[in-house]
């Protein structure tokens, strides 16, 4: 893997890169966190392939899948980026290679799923493929996208 954009601890206080960026500018990948998150589950999870691990699912069951899902991913960057002393910040200005170790996007989902009346065992496998995909499309894709739109090296 790449080397990324990581930052320094020193007596708790970030002396990194993310001192670089305004808090605007974060706000910005913020949102393309968010906007990347959206098209790895609509790349990946497909109406198609949902029911394929869930059954027969109406438009609105569909969409409150995707939106737990999103809700999961985003808690996960946010309790890692916390466990790293980098609450304002981003995932993409983090070590996301410490966060593809960070492993709680899988429990992230189960609590999200529950209440949908979902078949348990389809949340299961569910809950293990998103994680593992979602780390890939990060650091193969989504990476790479955002270096790119925001020209950092």
């Amino acid at each position: 893997m790449r080397a990324n954009l990581i930052y320094s601890n020193q007596l708790g206080q970030n002396m990194g890169i993310e001192s670089r960026f305004t808090a605007e500018q974060i706000e910005e990948f913020r949102r393309f966190e968010d906007k990347e998150i959206d098209l790895f589950l609509h790349r990946d999870y497909p109406k198609k392939e949902i029911q394929r691990l869930f059954g027969k699912l109406n438009k609105e069951k569909y969409s409150l899948i995707l939106l737990k899902s999103k809700d999961a991913i985003r808690k996960s960057i946010d309790d890692f980026l916390e466990n790293e002393g980098m609450t304002s910040s981003s995932i993409y200005i983090a070590d996301y290679g410490k966060f593809c170790w960070f492993d709680n996007i899988e429990n992230n989902i189960i609590i999200g799923l529950q209440d949908l009346e979902l078949n348990q065992n389809a949340i299961l496998t569910y809950a293990e493929d998103v994680p593992q995909g979602y780390r890939t499309f990060l650091c193969n894709d989504s990476y790479n996208r955002f270096t790119s739109r925001y020209n950092i090296s």
